[in-house]
């Protein structure tokens, strides 16, 4: 297993974000929430990102579905889904994948 760059900050670093807490709104630096700021991963911790942007781009800009929707019609909870979207899971094996290729 190689790895390659994160393909969700491009290892760009950290980043210049506004927080908002008890306090009110401040700036804070953040990390890739992918890579945890080290800008590589696995090959294969890239491809389940890049599949679940896929799948992402695929619900919200031609099919029009929310998560809770798409989730639904998966039968998958929405956070699973999330996490698929996000790269942090594999789409379960319980999916019918003819309904991923009706999508």
């Amino acid at each position: 297993m190689g790895t390659e760059t994160c393909p969700s900050c491009n290892n760009q670093g950290p980043y210049l974000a506004v927080a908002s807490g008890p306090n009110g709104c401040h700036e804070t630096m953040r990390a890739c929430d992918f890579c945890g700021g080290l800008g590589i991963v696995e090959v294969a911790a890239a491809d389940r990102w890049r599949r679940g942007q896929a799948l992402r781009q695929l619900r919200v800009h031609q099919r029009n579905l929310t998560q809770k929707g798409l989730a639904h019609i998966l039968g998958i909870s929405p956070q699973l889904l999330n996490d698929i979207e996000r790269g942090r899971a594999d789409m379960p094996d319980t999916v019918d994948r003819r309904l991923l290729k009706a999508l």
